[in-house]
């Protein structure tokens, strides 16, 4: 039997570009924003001119969405079940990353560990690995 006949029918792809945009945007942007909003002399500074710190933001909240959104279009002409299993890794990545930053804002964990011990962020990746291939293999024998 084929793959995509059994499974039922998953997200459209518009609507996982649309999750990869939101998660983007809340994970990446919104923090880099807040940054550069608390120091805009870096823009003076490196002499940053109005076109190119638009297009500073543009890349921020279109550009990177968007490269991340390519392998999820191209794995869905091979098949949902494919897309399905890319989106999925990718939505658990920037859940790691989210989650690191709510870990590394909180203040105990400031208090409580070494400056060498914040930089735990490769720890994630088994996340997302792990994550993926949880998510697949309930959502796969669910199906069948």
């Amino acid at each position: 039997m084929d793959e995509d006949a059994t499974a039922q029918t998953g997200l459209p792809l518009s609507q996982m570009i649309v999750h990869t945009f939101v998660l983007c945007a809340l994970v990446v942007a919104k923090p880099l924003f807040d940054i550069m909003a608390n120091y805009p002399e870096y823009f003076v500074v490196f002499r940053f001119s109005n076109p190119e710190i638009y297009f500073f933001a543009l890349a921020l909240v279109v550009a990177l969405p968007l490269c991340l959104s390519v392998p999820v279009m191209l794995a869905r002409a091979i098949g949902k079940r494919a897309a399905a299993v890319i989106q999925t890794a990718i939505v658990f990545t920037l859940a790691g990353v989210f989650i690191l930053q709510l870990i590394g804002a909180s203040p105990f964990y400031r208090r409580q560990f070494p400056y060498c011990l914040r930089w735990s962020w490769p720890a994630y990746l088994p996340f997302s690995i792990c994550g993926t291939a949880g998510f697949q293999s309930v959502s796969f024998s669910v199906r069948r």
